[in-house]
């Protein structure tokens, strides 16, 4: 099986107080092009697809093998 651990690499950034939560479009990068990032069986694009992180928000990567590795995102408010 493919190693997707070492695989994703996430952009944590601030935003300004009073971002809406549930319209964000998270940015991220895969080291293999190949490989699937989807959340609920959606493939995801990196800025461009927007979820309700008011709770967790689960992404499933899936190398051209078909191992898989989920990763539980949570985003929290700093007010």
């Amino acid at each position: 099986h493919t190693r997707l651990v070492s695989d994703w690499i996430s952009d944590v950034c601030s935003s300004d107080l009073g971002t809406d939560l549930k319209r964000l479009a998270p940015t991220f990068a895969v080291f293999r092009p190949e490989t699937r990032v989807m959340v609920d069986g959606i493939d995801q694009v990196s800025g461009r697809t927007e979820h309700d992180f008011t709770s967790p928000v689960v992404y499933r990567l899936t190398s051209p093998d078909g191992a898989t590795n989920d990763w539980t995102v949570l985003v929290t408010s700093g007010r």
